[in-house]
């Protein structure tokens, strides 16, 4: 006998690897497809005969970011419906799932600028901005904001608590203003120093990295400060980025991936 015989031909392995899922037990089948929203089920019938054959299991009700027991192992993307100002809209990109809810009054016409721990931070006309919880619809309002001049960018530091810190941060050219509000105190403290480095906020949010807060500017520069001593820790990173690059950037965030941080680009052609 040849060696050569002793060894299965590809096609008689990839039989064999067929057969080995066609022959999973009708019940582990069953319980695989109760799982299964409506898509997924469809593609889980497609594999061959015999899971055709399984019984049609009832379809599991699509997820509410509403329950009690919803899984937020994923997140729930949430927006502001266009034309129609009243309304939310909750979507679950797992199951390509949409849930729509109505808004309170005082949500109406603001504008979203920061949303984590499952709350947004809004702003009326720029100056009146409020926390916002969509699912149980609480309302913290802070307080005003002096007038600002360009553009700027706010974020918060954790979920409401007497230690959740609010932040808005503007800058222009040599110039930076931090204003600082925790929650429940009725003012900011605001933190105005020159940097030696031209500074332009980008549309990119703060990030807590390794105890340290870092933005990116307009430039896509790496801009980096300590909330305990805001003046004296601004520092900057100087990047080299391709200017052609930088000027094509429509969106930006930083996010921290196995212990590094990274930045992600959107530029007008991806």
């Amino acid at each position: 006998m040849k060696n050569k015989d002793l060894i299965p031909s590809e096609k008689y392995q990839v039989d064999e690897d067929q057969d080995v899922w066609s022959n999973l037990p009708p019940e582990l089948l069953s319980l695989i497809s109760s799982n299964l929203f409506a898509g997924d089920k469809a593609i889980f019938y497609a594999i061959c005969k015999k899971w055709r054959s399984i019984r049609i299991t009832p379809q599991r009700p699509l997820p509410s970011p509403f329950d009690h027991d919803a899984d937020f192992s994923f997140p729930w993307l949430f927006r502001l419906l266009k034309g129609n100002t009243d309304r939310g809209q909750f979507f679950y990109p797992i199951h390509n799932y949409t849930c729509e809810l109505d808004l309170p009054a005082e949500v109406l016409g603001a504008e979203i600028r920061f949303s984590k721990y499952g709350w947004l931070l809004m702003t009326r006309d720029e100056l009146h901005p409020f926390l916002f919880n969509p699912l149980t619809k609480e309302i913290i309002e802070l307080p005003e904001l002096p007038p600002l001049e360009w553009l700027h960018s706010m974020f918060f530091t954790s979920p409401p608590s007497p230690d959740c810190l609010v932040l808005e941060i503007e800058g222009r050219f040599y110039s930076v203003s931090i204003f600082v509000h925790k929650l429940g105190e009725g003012s900011w403290e605001m933190h105005n120093f020159s940097c030696h480095v031209q500074f332009r906020l980008s549309v990119c949010n703060p990030i807590l990295y390794r105890e340290l807060y870092y933005c990116l500017d307009a430039k896509g520069n790496l801009k980096v400060f300590d909330l305990k001593d805001i003046k004296n820790s601004w520092d900057t990173y100087k990047m080299a980025f391709p200017s052609c690059h930088i000027k094509s950037i429509v969106q930006a965030y930083l996010v921290e991936n196995e212990e590094e941080l990274l930045a992600i680009l959107i530029t007008k052609d991806d």
